[in-house]
């Protein structure tokens, strides 16, 4: 696949990510808290992540592939993070090796 200037290849992840954003396509007002989104940002380090706030588990999957689940992470941690600059060093100095985590498999 040829990539014209400006496109990355992941469009479709990208429209499908602010369609979540916005709530498009959800049936009833408060699914989204029901279940946990993907947060896909251009990031050196992170690929992507998603938070299930019930459970206060953060799920991050690295641009290596390797996946993590962090447990007891509290929704304002998630919410820095996500505001946060640079993911990568939001991560590192806030939540890796501050929370309970087990690997996962790829997928």
């Amino acid at each position: 696949m040829q990539l014209g200037l400006g496109q990355t290849g992941n469009e479709d992840v990208e429209i499908a990510h602010r369609a979540s954003i916005a709530g498009v396509g959800e049936g009833r007002k408060g699914a989204q808290a029901c279940r946990p989104r993907w947060d896909i940002m251009p990031s050196s380090v992170i690929r992507g992540w998603k938070y299930d706030e019930d459970a206060q588990r953060l799920e991050v999957t690295f641009v290596n592939g390797r996946r993590y689940s962090y447990h007891e992470v509290p929704p304002g941690i998630v919410q820095e993070m996500r505001a946060a600059f640079s993911k990568g060093r939001y991560f590192n100095r806030k939540i890796r090796d501050h929370f309970r985590f087990i690997r996962m498999p790829r997928p």
